[in-house]
């Protein structure tokens, strides 16, 4: 027997391969993890595509109760575990899959699509993103070393924004620019009129990329969740090219 750690993609639950679609219908018990990230489609929507009940999986059941939840289970029959974009992006489930390891738990993952990746739809070169940072709500003064150490080696930084899925909190694009806004260092940088690209939604039917200063940015309105950030590093020219396409009034 065995646990499966599904990767949704970033779109809705018709996203879902053909092979995870198999191991779910036959797995004994299936879950939608949900505090991550937003999933594209609700319990009842994966639900009703697989034909099966599916329940939803907390923090606390992932982080706390993973043993009783999933593994110990899994010991004796095929558990899965539905993670929104890829199962691996977040490290919560990189634990997931160490502590199966050391339980001698055979674990499958299935990837998937993941803002890691969609973000190359900006036109910016995956290879030049340094490390990613998150903004949590009321902001983190940590952040700002790792932007300007991103920033010194040319890098572009992805900023993901914080939410509370539970509570239906997700940060607004406003949010964000304010919260950047208010760390001297980056307040600085985005004072020099760099081109940020924002973006909600990537790898769905609703997505929006937007190009603009900070200023602009944080009058823009920016739907639907989730969202993110990307404050750019040294650009090369075809990514100056590429982020003409996202600003509201294009370059000639």
């Amino acid at each position: 027997m065995a646990l499966f750690l599904i990767g949704c993609g970033l779109g809705d639950a018709r996203d879902l391969t053909l092979r995870a679609v198999e191991v779910l219908k036959r797995a004994e018990k299936v879950y939608l993890e949900s505090y991550t990230s937003r999933p594209g489609a609700s319990v009842m929507e994966y639900a009703k595509l697989l034909g099966r009940p599916v329940g939803e999986a907390l923090r606390e059941a992932v982080e706390e109760q993973a043993e009783q939840l999933l593994l110990l289970p899994a010991l004796r029959q095929e558990i899965a575990l539905l993670v929104p974009g890829d199962p691996l992006a977040a490290t919560t489930h990189f634990a997931l899959l160490a502590r199966a390891k050391e339980l001698d738990v055979e674990i499958h993952v299935l990837h998937h699509a993941s803002v890691f990746t969609a973000i190359a739809e900006t036109g910016l070169s995956l290879y030049k993103f340094g490390r990613t940072v998150t903004l949590p709500f009321g902001g983190a003064p940590s952040i700002e070393e790792l932007i300007l150490r991103n920033q010194q080696a040319g890098l572009h930084t992805l900023v993901l924004f914080d939410l509370s899925p539970r509570q239906n909190q997700y940060m607004t694009l406003t949010e964000a620019v304010r919260a950047l806004r208010s760390l001297p260092a980056i307040r600085t940088l985005l004072s020099q009129g760099t081109q940020l690209v924002a973006a909600a939604a990537l790898g769905t039917t609703k997505q929006r990329i937007v190009c603009g200063t900070a200023e602009q940015l944080e009058c823009t309105p920016l739907d639907p969740e989730p969202r993110c950030l990307i404050i750019p590093g040294a650009l090369a020219h075809h990514e100056e090219d590429a982020l003409r396409l996202w600003r509201p009034h294009r370059e000639s």
